[in-house]
């Protein structure tokens, strides 16, 4: 079967099998001929794009075509071949490759057909993530994307010194620089691993630091992993969960720093206070940790439903609000942040030593009833809730102006309208009055 650009149409065309893996990413057909997706089978072709005369045996390649911000073809493509090599680096592991680029070409920022006219309104989010796959699905469902080859991909090749150390400024790569981000509202979602590879968020912080020094206002989005505890991105969670729940968890985007950061370095010393201070803001690190009532308290998912005769009743998966206590403090002191303690020499030399945290610093941080940089929490509930502003958070995740975290169950479907007819209003007021109307 010829799966190469059908003449007559014009259309470039899919195989049945790249299809289904589009479709598993939530792009349909019609998606992906808009932006020019196709499958290319003639491998002097693929080397053609790829600049690499010895293309072979790559089978079937699924064509990402790269385009300007006014649409027109740039020549650079990505290629996701069917049968992929393995790359023989010396000292490294082998490693699949599944993506290929032109040789000799630079990177190239990925735009989708609807993000592309929005490249130049400042006054539009725009999104950046991993692979052209997540940027399409998320351009697809609404929201403008750029996608990235890779979570370093945005930056422009650097100098080198004698050593052969990358040396100089980090700049953006031509594409984006290009972009106008002053007062732009920026948010990066790269996949769900940020939230344990520090390498990962390494490259997210200086991506936050360039894009803040062109103007951008950058937030960063959180993705949860996957229900089997995988690595998740923008366009699984999507799949999985909808384009409305995505919304909802970038509108809960933090400012870019405040969002799982590498860990700190403590040095133990006889300043306690400081110490003291350093620790109570490593605690902003654990991100299912929260302050309420003068007490620091974590949620914990309740593993079986409750006893029926029970007086509070949970289903198995509700979030439980339990108090942190002294030696579970400790053990994520030792999770938030790297501890030691410095020792000089006679001859000065100064020399370091990994430490646990000190019993004195835990006991002055579970004591000390406010912790500025731990989040509040006011309640969790398991339903959709009428906000102080007449707003509906009927989202899952945590709301840092009321304080409110949701866990809205998963196969609980409530459908309320932005902006409720008179009738709809009368309607619902009829449904509250009813248990109490006699």
């Amino acid at each position: 079967m010829n799966h190469t650009p059908d003449p007559s149409s014009g259309q470039p065309l899919l195989s049945p099998a790249h299809a289904r893996e589009l479709a598993a990413s939530g792009i349909t057909p019609e998606v992906a001929a808009a932006n020019g997706i196709h499958t290319e089978t003639d491998m002097k072709r693929v080397g053609s794009l790829l600049n690499w005369s010895g293309v072979r045996a790559f089978g079937d390649c699924l064509i990402f075509p790269y385009s300007a911000a006014d649409g027109s073809p740039t020549g650079y493509v990505r290629v996701k071949p069917t049968k992929p090599r393995t790359s023989k680096r010396k000292g490294e592991a082998d490693k699949v490759v599944k993506y290929e680029a032109p040789k000799g070409r630079p990177n190239r920022a990925y735009f989708p057909v609807n993000t592309r006219p929005l490249l130049a309104d400042p006054t539009a989010v725009l999104l950046l993530t991993e692979g052209e796959k997540k940027a399409v699905c998320a351009d697809a469902h609404g929201f403008p994307c750029v996608g990235l080859s890779g979570v370093w991909s945005w930056q422009a090749k650097r100098a080198e010194d004698d050593t052969g150390a990358k040396v100089g400024e980090r700049e953006l790569i031509h594409d984006l620089a290009l972009v106008i981000w002053a007062g732009r509202t920026v948010v990066i979602a790269f996949d769900s691993d940020a939230a344990t590879n520090d390498k990962v968020r390494f490259a997210e912080q200086e991506l936050a630091k360039v894009l803040a020094g062109h103007g951008a206002v950058v937030r960063v989005v959180r993705l949860p992993a996957a229900g089997d505890g995988g690595k998740q991105g923008v366009d699984d969670f999507i799949v999985a969960h909808g384009a409305e729940e995505f919304a909802c968890l970038v509108s809960q985007a933090r400012v870019a720093g405040e969002v799982s950061a590498p860990r700190p370095e403590i040095t133990i010393g006889t300043d306690e206070h400081r110490v003291n201070d350093e620790a109570a803001a490593a605690l902003a690190l654990e991100p299912d940790l929260f302050q309420r009532g003068g007490l620091l308290v974590y949620l914990q998912e309740q593993g079986e439903d409750s006893d029926p005769a029970a007086a509070i009743r949970r289903r198995a998966g509700s979030p439980v609000v339990l108090p942190l206590v002294k030696p579970l403090l400790r053990e994520r002191l030792s999770r938030c942040a790297y501890w030691q303690s410095v020792r000089v020499s006679g001859e000065g030399e100064v020399t370091c030593k990994a430490e646990h945290p000190p019993g004195w610093c835990v006991e002055a941080v579970h004591a000390r009833g406010y912790w500025p940089h731990v989040r509040h929490l006011e309640a969790v509930v398991n339903h959709p809730v009428l906000l102080p502003d007449g707003s509906i958070l009927a989202g899952t995740g945590y709301h840092p102006a009321s304080g409110i975290l949701a866990a809205i169950p998963p196969d609980l479907a409530v459908s309320v309208p932005d902006r409720p007819t008179a009738a709809e209003v009368t309607a619902a007021v009829a449904v509250l009055l009813d248990p109490v109307r006699d």
